[in-house]
């Protein structure tokens, strides 16, 4: 016999800015913004044990802050902690401490999800070599890559976390291309279910990047595939810490495209100011979140 179950699966994508040693009034350094971010993502995430959090512009040392907040004092799972990463940094990991390396890291719980594999690809003509810079970017860019099982149903899930270039809009392009064809790649190795890619395009949706992530039909933006009565929040995701996108204007370039098995429950872009926290802005992105029920069927 068999039996249908619905997995829930909320999905958050946030480019919380690189901790800044020296920046200008209004951004805030990392101790101001750290409370605010790791609640905010506790809050997100307590009543979901299925979340998976995607994170860009981590350095080291925010990545081992944020575990340390979500975990608190005491394990939760296994005498380990109840939050894990994957990912490596996107620069040559010749110093694999280096503080300053950036990270787009995969949080997950590993009581809900167990790790199959994990892989860091750079997106560039060689993706193989580490901190390899692609056609015209200006830095070295990513894609973290997991394949997960959920424990209780054995549904699995590959996930994809990136962040393209702010430089080169060849780059840009090129990056989705890529990340068209690992989704193509996962596809075709069988015995996936769900994929999804979250992150930050530097791109909007009339530009190149986001409609080539679109085309193939495989992959649907969570905002588009949601019932307009379920989209919460505000529409741009970029703000700047001005508020007003650091001269540049707000816009929407933060993204999560699920594959179309999934079925999309709801769609949030979440603020990144509170009034009470005196003009501290938690980064100058704001968080998306996406919902998302995956049916699967079990045999008994």
């Amino acid at each position: 016999m068999s039996s249908e179950t619905v997995v829930p699966i909320r999905l958050i994508t946030h480019n919380i800015r690189f901790a800044n040693e020296s920046p200008k009034l209004p951004e805030h350094r990392w101790y101001e913004r750290r409370p605010l971010l790791t609640t905010a993502l506790h809050h997100y995430t307590q009543h979901n044990a299925e979340a998976f959090i995607c994170l860009q512009e981590v350095y080291r040392k925010q990545l081992t802050d944020i575990l340390k907040d979500l975990n608190g004092p005491s394990p939760a799972f296994d005498g380990e902690r109840e939050w894990a990463f994957i990912g490596r940094a996107r620069s040559d990991p010749g110093d694999p401490n280096d503080p300053i390396s950036e990270f787009n890291p995969i949080l997950y719980r590993r009581d809900s999800w167990r790790l199959l594999s994990q892989d860091t690809v750079w997106l560039s003509e060689t993706p193989e070599k580490a901190g390899s810079i692609g056609w015209d970017a200006a830095s070295p860019r990513i894609v973290t890559k997991g394949v997960f099982q959920h424990v209780k149903t054995k549904l699995k899930v590959c996930a994809m976390c990136t962040h393209f270039d702010d430089q080169g809009a060849v780059a840009r392009r090129k990056s989705a291309e890529m990340v068209n064809e690992m989704v193509r790649e996962m596809r075709r190795s069988g015995g996936l279910f769900f994929v999804f890619v979250a992150g930050d395009l530097n791109s909007r949706e009339n530009e190149e990047p986001y409609k080539e992530i679109v085309k193939g039909e495989v992959l649907a933006d969570v905002w588009r595939v949601t019932n307009p009565w379920w989209r919460y929040g505000e529409k741009e995701t970029w703000t700047g810490f001005d508020g007003d996108g650091d001269g540049e204007g707000k816009k929407r370039i933060d993204f999560v495209f699920v594959s179309k098995v999934g079925r999309a429950k709801g769609y949030a872009v979440l603020p990144n100011l509170f009034e009470k926290d005196d003009g501290v802005r938690v980064s100058d992105h704001r968080a998306v979140v996406g919902d998302v029920e995956v049916t699967v069927r079990c045999e008994s």
